[in-house]
């Protein structure tokens, strides 16, 4: 049984068409809308699908009461959505850029969730006037979103491997699972330069009140700890590593307590030398 339909101008194409059948709404002189079953005519769309039209600049709106607008493609057939996409790939195909805005406009959540509990997750895009950071727009922000001392984890493409964690407690690891420090690595760093800050420097042994261990009694701490006095064994090293900076500045004053012991030596043998000379000299006048 047909139903009365209320509408200023409608122009059905039933029959006349091959390769769509609309209805158009509008007036005789300008219509602005239409329903369309479109056959085989991929100028819209991309054949065999059902397509809603408006005209000139007037948008499509989707305004349900207290409901909400549902988007159900046919499992049995992988129906996907597509935006700007003939032929959407995924549930949600998207050819452009996507922006999702709060109510507060400062920033954007997405969830993604998926059966494997390593990918599902909740993360944050944050712009201008970001609560806690003040993050500037077109920064981003990845946020574990939980009051809790949560981990970010990057996990490679190859076997699912971690490839690096910033841990909750602001540490970062990459190839162990016992960060000591801010950053701790297990492997190789290459790098072209590295700068060290430090309030301190060994320039007080230039003091001249600075007591230099004699080379005699640095020779009986050598013989009985093994190492140089003021630097730490073998064996600590190996427990603790190596605290760069430290080792630069323990070194330098080695290196400028043997400058001066040089020095020193230096100006005994020029005094050993004048004296030999006299000698020397002496020897030439009572053997002429």
């Amino acid at each position: 049984m047909g139903q009365p339909l209320d509408a200023a101008y409608i122009n059905p194409k039933f029959g006349g068409e091959t390769h769509y059948r609309f209805v158009r709404f509008g007036s005789s002189a300008q219509y602005y809308a239409r329903f369309m079953l479109n056959n085989n005519n991929t100028s819209y769309g991309n054949g065999g699908d059902f397509s809603i039209f408006t005209y000139d600049n007037r948008g499509i709106s989707l305004r349900p009461g207290t409901g909400h607008v549902i988007l159900i493609p046919t499992s049995a057939y992988s129906g996907n959505v597509g935006i700007e996409k003939l032929y959407p790939e995924e549930r949600l195909d998207v050819n452009g850029g996507i922006r999702i805005v709060s109510g507060s406009g400062c920033k954007a959540d997405y969830i993604v969730t998926k059966p494997d509990p390593r990918i599902g997750s909740t993360k944050n895009i944050k712009g201008k006037n970001y609560p806690f950071a003040n993050v500037d727009l077109g920064h981003l922000v990845i946020q574990p979103r939980t009051s809790a001392l949560r981990d970010i984890i990057f996990i490679n493409g190859q076997g699912d491997k971690i490839s690096m964690v910033v841990m909750g407690n602001i540490k970062t690891r990459i190839g162990t699972t016992t960060p000591d420090s801010k950053l701790s690595v297990i492997g190789n760093i290459r790098t072209h330069e590295i700068k060290l800050e430090t309030a301190s420097w060994p320039d007080y042994v230039f003091d001249r009140g600075y007591q230099q261990m004699p080379l005699e009694e640095m020779e009986v701490y050598i013989r009985k700890n093994g190492h140089l006095p003021g630097l730490k064994c073998a064996e600590e090293f190996q427990e603790e590593g190596v605290n760069m900076m430290e080792m630069n500045q323990q070194l330098l004053g080695k290196i400028v307590e043997l400058t001066l012991h040089l020095i020193k030596k230096g100006k005994q043998l020029r005094n050993i030398e004048d004296k030999l000379s006299r000698i020397s000299e002496r020897l030439s006048e009572l053997n002429p």
